[in-house]
């Protein structure tokens, strides 16, 4: 009768390496004939129309606290955060929840008829390296993704 053979140690999997926070990001804001630059810090912050916001847009068709421009990995994030869709934030034309920007980006602070404040992401503006992302979701996609694996949006044609 053989002895039972004890299972090998396997290593425990590598750990990724931790992501480089991103340094200050400088945005261009539009609204009317309004225009504003403005340096977010590290940490991000919140853009809105009252002083419950770290930016305030004195823009009335804005919620009080309407999105969240936020690190994340390596680069930039925006979040909505308007509550009982009393506004949307729309990323590359697609209204989302929250879409990872870079330069080059521009994207919207919107209510539901058409008012909107324009949030550009000048070229130089970060040290973000842009990823492919679900425009429905946000959710990063690699080059071989034909649906995202989170909502199941289909994000490429197969050729």
């Amino acid at each position: 009768m053989s002895e039972p053979v004890a299972a090998a140690a396997q290593p425990a999997p590598a750990q990724p390496a931790p992501a480089r926070p991103p340094g200050p990001l400088r945005l261009e804001l539009a609204w009317g004939r309004d225009r504003r630059t403005l340096s977010l810090p590290p940490t991000g912050a919140t853009i809105g129309s009252t002083t419950e916001a770290d930016v305030v847009i004195p823009a009335p068709f804005l919620a009080p606290v309407h999105a969240r421009v936020v690190p994340s990995g390596d680069g930039w994030a925006v979040e909505s955060l308007a509550a009982g869709g009393r506004g949307q934030v729309m990323v590359r034309g697609a209204v989302v929840p929250m879409a990872p920007i870079a330069e080059g980006d521009v994207f919207r602070l919107a209510d539901r008829v058409g008012n909107f404040v324009t949030v550009k992401v000048p070229n130089g503006a970060a040290p973000a390296i842009a990823r492919p992302a679900c425009l429905h979701c946000g959710s990063a996609l690699t080059a071989n993704d034909v649906f995202c694996s989170s909502c199941g949006t289909r994000v490429r044609t197969e050729r």
